[in-house]
């Protein structure tokens, strides 16, 4: 029976080849066209061997694949000066891409750090002037006249295959058939060009013809291909390249094509170990990154360059990065100082660690605007890549910021592609990926809301995609960040316009059973504390080795321990949202969850310490109410009974030394310490100028008496401003309330005053001090007597810190953590 062709699926069209070049003529091989732009690049098989290709229009015979690089261009600037002579072009010698000419004042090629070569050479009368001559300065003007005229550069050269000749820079595999076609059932005809094993295009007949040959899967037909998009209908390919020259040439001056540069030359195993080092620390606990295909694409060279920068940049502040980085930073030290060092302290480290990290994610951004224009539009490498930045904060004042933003596009990305939602067409390994990619959004999100005091974007409701279930650590992340969602809802979402709760609101406390939580969680760090202290471990905490499994459990679990410390700490608002009540913690509890841990993070090694921002965060929580207790119990020597319900063996030093451990990647935790120290230094300094003055005025009031010295004092309502003191003994205090005055037996005459609060312009008042208002004296001081204005001075600084340092967003809102600390 007879098939027509058209219709037959086994029938193959004859295959043309419809340009030979000449080398491959005279060798008698197949000369291999695998893009549109052979007429710049040449065919495969020339610049394999880096033959001159016949191919090539508008270049001589002679020229070379190296050749087409478009040149470099040449900055005219105010004053150039020429150190050598130049010598005279000679079309028999070449200049080695690596050498620029000598004397020419273009930029260096060693400072661009790329394989480009300067070209085009000066006019030849402009040389022959300068052969033979001293070197000396020429002005501006006759510097300027005497350059070649500027010709703009073919950015059309400026391809996806272009960037991975030269640098080796490489654009997502994905872009012609992203994942969210997949996702949305696209037909198979955004498919076509693939490199995958259905080389067929659904006509609009209903049928389907074979495009390729049976067993055709080498390499070279299909390398081009991911950097073409048809245009189905007219049979055209349309072509990506940087538009711009200038941002190219701004592109090239910063080293964004290369993850290494002079200043910092990392070399393949340098980021091979670093890319280990990461899965190993934070892709076990947070699979954001599916390390099956990163690595079959790493291993053939086909990784997303924008990827593996994002990567490391999360990692470089590790612990354990350190002896990988330190000496890429040693070897880089001729280049950025213009000598070099052999050794550098840890604070020389941490200085070089910074810049290394500004500098890079600075690549990183400035790669996500053009990779639109190189054809990389997959958006499932983009939600990876907004969620490893918003793990890294900048070390600025508005790192935080940028990290919530990041993480804000990875969510509205990750939304619109629909992977918040089953599907269940899919693949199983593409569904449990994409699962634990969105389960990873949640994590952060609400990881986010209590760091950046940020609203929660995800709403349960929105999604229902499967709970992690083969992977039990992700699935105990996703617990843990669910108790805090439960915190965030039931304790910290407003009432009502003024914010009074109601009998009905008060309702959604059942949501959250606080009590409960908290006795669960309690008992188990105490369970542990006491069993570490007779060596009967129940966890392994404190024990982490090499060992991935060993360091998995040790990490999970202690994170997790973190997180609900910190939940039971900020929670404890729910048992005063009653304005009858004084809007006050209770300072066992706050001080007993801070307690448990500073325990955690001192039992950990600081190499196996997963560096992520909640660490810090909570840490610096725990220390804030650490300082309270210290400022507390110097402004005065009243007792306060909630201090002795929980004797913490902890002092407010181990606190701030923990915290000053991240002080060096963190820019606002390195402020916090700052203002902490200078804080308790003053606190000191005011203690012991405060005691010494209380010993000159005992000293001068007994010399007065010896003397004979009687002093009548008279007060009356009218004429009283000054702060009367009461020893101890008769002082009544309760929270919130003014001091009262008990009072004293009967025949004992007693002055009438009016007790007003004295603020002074100083940042502390010493106890047992009274200042003199308005002219007046005040002699009933005693020591250890309580004013308003001690506790208000201690509210001040936090006032001062939030304003000065997290512009009123570190410890506001959610979860509003001044209310902590009041």
């Amino acid at each position: 029976m007879f098939v027509f062709p058209a219709f037959d699926s086994n029938y193959k069209t004859r295959k043309r080849t419809f340009k030979c070049c000449s080398n491959c003529r005279v060798k008698r091989t197949k000369c291999d066209i695998t893009a549109s732009d052979y007429e710049l690049m040449g065919c495969l098989n020339c610049r394999k061997h880096k033959w001159s290709c016949s191919l090539v229009k508008g270049n001589p015979q002679e020229s070379t694949v190296d050749e087409q690089v478009p040149r470099q261009i040449q900055p005219v600037q105010h004053q150039i000066q020429v150190q050598s002579p130049m010598p005279p072009p000679s079309s028999s010698s070449q200049q080695s891409p690596a050498q620029p000419l000598a004397g020419s004042s273009t930029l260096s090629m060693e400072n661009i750090h790329t394989t480009i070569p300067n070209t085009p050479t000066a006019p030849s009368s402009f040389t022959s002037a300068m052969s033979g001559t001293p070197a000396r300065r020429f002005s501006s003007a006759s510097s300027i006249g005497s350059m070649p005229p500027y010709q703009p550069m073919d950015m059309t050269r400026i391809t996806p295959q272009f960037l991975h000749d030269s640098f080796n820079f490489n654009i997502s595999s994905h872009s012609d058939s992203t994942f969210q076609y997949l996702i949305h059932g696209h037909p198979k005809v955004v498919m076509s060009s693939t490199e995958t094993k259905d080389k067929t295009i659904w006509h609009e007949s209903g049928v389907y013809v074979n495009t390729g040959k049976d067993g055709d899967e080498s390499d070279t037909n299909n390398k081009s291909k991911k950097y073409k998009v048809k245009h189905f209908g007219n049979d055209l390919e349309k072509q990506f390249y940087l538009k711009s020259e200038r941002i190219y040439q701004f592109l090239l001056s910063i080293n964004a094509f290369t993850l290494s540069s002079p200043e910092y030359p990392l070399t393949k195993e340098h980021e091979f170990n670093l890319l280990n080092l990461y899965f190993y620390k934070i892709n076990s606990i947070f699979p954001i990154v599916s390390d099956h295909s990163f690595w079959e694409e790493y291993n053939n060279n086909k990784a997303q360059n924008i990827m593996i920068y994002s990567m490391i940049l999360v990692i470089a502040k590790d612990k354990l990065a350190e002896p990988i980085l330190k000496p890429v930073f040693l070897n880089g030290s001729r280049a950025r100082t213009g000598e070099q060092i052999y050794d550098m302290t840890q604070e020389q480290y941490n200085i070089e660690l910074v810049k290394f990290l500004t500098d890079l994610e600075y690549k990183i951004r400035q790669i996500l605007l053009i990779l639109p224009q190189l054809g990389d539009e997959d958006k499932f490498s983009r939600i990876v890549i907004h969620l490893l930045l918003s793990l890294h904060f900048g070390y600025d004042r508005l790192g935080n910021e940028q990290s919530a933003h990041d993480l804000m596009d990875s969510i509205g990305i990750a939304t619109a592609m629909g992977i918040h939602m089953k599907r269940l067409q899919q693949s199983a390994e593409f569904i449990e990926y994409s699962t634990n990619l969105w389960w990873c959004c949640y994590i952060f999100d609400r990881f986010n809301g209590l760091v950046n005091s940020r609203p929660c974007f995800i709403k349960s409701e929105d999604f229902n995609v499967d709970l992690p279930y083969k992977n039990i650590t992700l699935l105990k992340m996703v617990q843990i960040a669910r108790n805090l969602e439960s915190m965030f809802f039931a304790v910290f979402r407003p009432f009502n316009n003024n914010n009074i709760p109601s009998n009905d609101s008060m309702g959604r406390y059942s949501k959250f059973n606080l009590d409960e939580f908290q006795r669960i969680e309690f008992e188990l760090c105490e369970q542990e504390r006491t069993s570490f202290s007779h060596h009967q471990q129940l966890f392994k905490i404190g024990k982490t080795t090499d060992s991935l499994p060993d360091y998995i459990t040790d990490a999970t679990h202690f994170i997790s321990r973190m997180v609900n410390n910190v939940v039971i700490l900020a929670s404890q608002k729910a048992k005063y949202d009653n304005p009858d009540i004084p809007n006050h913690i209770p300072e066992a509890l706050a001080l007993r969850a801070s307690s448990n841990m500073l325990w955690y993070l001192s039992q950990m090694d600081d190499r196996y310490v997963t560096n992520i921002p909640m660490i810090p965060w909570c840490m610096s929580l725990s220390m804030a109410v650490a300082l309270k207790k210290k400022a507390r119990t110097h402004l005065t020597k009243y007792n306060f009974p909630e201090y002795e319900q929980y004797k913490d063996v902890f002092e407010f030093e181990d606190y701030l030394v923990e915290l000053e451990k991240f002080a060096p990647t963190y820019w606002v935790v390195d402020e916090i310490c700052r203002l902490t120290r200078d804080f308790v230094n003053k606190l000191l300094n005011k203690k012991k100028s405060g005691s010494g003055s209380r010993k000159r005025r005992t000293s001068a009031k007994n010399n007065e008496k010896s003397a004979g010295s009687v002093r009548k004092m008279i007060r009356s309502d009218s004429s009283s401003g000054v702060v009367v003191n009461t020893p101890n003994n008769n002082v009544v205090r309760s929270e919130g309330s003014p001091v009262m005055a008990v009072p004293p037996p009967t025949g004992v005459p007693i002055p009438v005053t009016t007790t007003t609060n004295n603020i002074d312009n100083s940042p502390l008042v010493p106890p047992g001090t009274s200042e003199d208002i308005s002219g007046s004296v005040t002699t009933n001081s005693v020591a250890g007597s309580v004013t308003s204005d001690m506790f208000d001075q201690y509210d001040q600084y936090f006032e001062s810190m939030q304003i000065d340092i997290f512009n009123n967003d570190f410890f506001t809102d959610v979860p509003n953590v001044i209310n902590l600390l009041n």
